[in-house]
């Protein structure tokens, strides 16, 4: 069995690791590992690994689910701006 401490010191070897990484592959490589760790850490003291209160999951996913709605009801219509800039060309002024 792992101890606590033993988790909590590969962690902060994770996060040095990645904070210290000038390639963003590395440093997202070492972040999974810190997340696995972090993981691995709730599952022992029987907790969800997610730290975000559900409150909060729910209202990010609401305000998505009403972004990609606006997004599918304006499919195929044009915006027209004040400048008069519409054109079907990224070239139209």
């Amino acid at each position: 069995m792992v101890t606590n401490e033993e988790l909590f010191r590969k962690m902060q070897q994770e996060l040095n690791l990645a904070r210290n990484s000038e390639q963003e592959n590395e440093r997202i490589k070492h972040l999974h590992g810190l997340k696995i760790l972090i993981e691995l850490y709730a599952a022992e003291e029987g907790q969800a690994p997610s730290t975000v209160p559900n409150e909060a999951v729910a209202s990010k996913s609401s305000t998505q689910q009403q972004i990609f709605s606006n997004q599918d009801s304006m499919k195929g219509q044009k915006v027209d701006f004040e400048d008069g800039a519409n054109g079907d060309s990224l070239l139209d002024f």
